[in-house]
């Protein structure tokens, strides 16, 4: 999770580098953080709860289709190595996740009815039901 402002100075240290002509480069924050981590920050950041219940594999048993984003791609944390655009920029990013999702509360609490996706929500619906029906 990189801040935008974070991102733009990494970007910004690249542009015109004659090193960084043809090379990739990660521009991200060292910050490691879970899912679990990242849910609960935004869910702080929004004075709300967070209230973790289901695992992954439950939600792919469920709603098979989940399998390949969910276990695929949003079982492990990653960490990406940012030495290089450290060392061709002087890239070092500086707001932590929490930081900058605190600074979006207003824009996030303001645009929340906009980010509501009905379909979404009638799946999260089944699977808290699935999972209520397996705990009974």
């Amino acid at each position: 999770m990189t801040h935008a402002e974070d991102f733009g100075r990494g970007f910004l240290g690249l542009l015109g580098n004659q090193q960084a002509l043809g090379e990739a480069f990660h521009i991200t924050s060292d910050e490691l953080l879970s899912w679990n981590q990242i849910y609960q920050t935004i869910a702080a950041a929004l004075e709300s709860r967070l209230r973790l219940c289901t695992s992954i594999r439950f939600h792919c048993s469920v709603i098979p289709r989940y399998e390949g984003t969910l276990l695929g791609d949003k079982t492990w944390s990653v960490f990406f190595n940012t030495a290089r655009s450290s060392h061709s920029s002087g890239f070092q990013a500086t707001i932590s996740f929490a930081e900058g999702t605190r600074g979006r509360r207003p824009g996030l609490l303001k645009g929340r009815a906009a980010l509501i996706d009905e379909a979404m929500n009638e799946e999260i619906e089944h699977i808290l039901e699935a999972y209520a029906q397996r705990s009974r």
